[in-house]
């Protein structure tokens, strides 16, 4: 789903202008559930790899230094200008919220340039259906 998404967002006219190179951060874990950490860095390795195999440049997180918008650390506007000066365009980034076996991931796409959401959307399931959720996203 997120593959298509910055596919279409790389060929709009306003991008065209614009490397549809992207940066894919760790989503983050709102549960507090430590235990749980691990899952936000599967889902965005997942996502990565899909990009590149879509044909899309991703540039790896860890090379930029702060590690999401709105995370510890560096403001949301230093970390998008971290991402901006590497040459992404954009950036997906997200949450995943888990309650016993239920499972709820949101992922948004962000244009590095101005710092609009321009894409997001919500998955649900449970953790034993995890692949299958993050295949979903």
């Amino acid at each position: 789903m997120l593959a298509m998404a910055v596919a279409a967002l790389a060929a709009w006219p306003a991008a065209a202008q614009v490397s549809p190179t992207v940066v894919v951060a760790p989503f983050t874990n709102v549960s507090r559930q430590p235990a749980d950490d691990w899952i936000g860095g599967g889902i965005a390795e997942t996502i990565a790899i899909d990009l590149q195999d879509a044909g899309l440049e991703v540039v790896e997180h860890r090379a930029l230094g702060p590690r999401r918008v709105g995370g510890r650390g560096a403001g949301p506007a230093a970390v998008l200008d971290a991402y901006r000066r590497q040459g992404a365009a954009w950036m997906i980034d997200g949450t995943l919220q888990r309650l016993g076996d239920a499972l709820r991931i949101t992922t948004r796409i962000v244009d590095v340039e101005t710092g609009a959401v321009e894409f997001g959307t919500r998955i649900d399931g449970t953790m034993a259906d995890l692949f299958d959720v993050q295949d979903e996203v």
